[in-house]
């Protein structure tokens, strides 16, 4: 793509920038970029990019739930989850 296709980021298109990041917030320059391009505005990739990040209009991280299900050991009435797919025996160690 040429440059002269491209329109410079203004005060107008600025508003429209933040006004989608707002509207889809876990999108990130390219899905912006995408947005814009289906409303019929060219932006330069690159430009858009910077001025994100210049403004600090990050894309949200997709909510992941802690990789740890479950009680730990000590705090489990039942001692823990035996696997029953595991030959070996379960150790239980005794201070005692």
């Amino acid at each position: 793509m040429t440059v002269g296709k491209h329109q410079p980021i203004d005060d107008q298109m600025a508003a429209e920038i933040r006004r989608l990041h707002k509207k889809y917030p876990k999108l990130g320059h390219h899905g912006i970029a995408e947005v814009l391009r289906s409303e019929g505005c060219e932006v330069d990739p690159a430009e858009l990019e910077q001025f994100m990040r210049h403004n600090r209009l990050n894309a949200d991280k997709p909510w992941r739930p802690y990789l740890r299900l479950g009680l730990p050991r000590w705090m489990d009435p039942t001692g823990g989850a035996i696997r029953v797919d595991s030959p070996r025996k379960r150790i239980r160690w005794r201070l005692w």
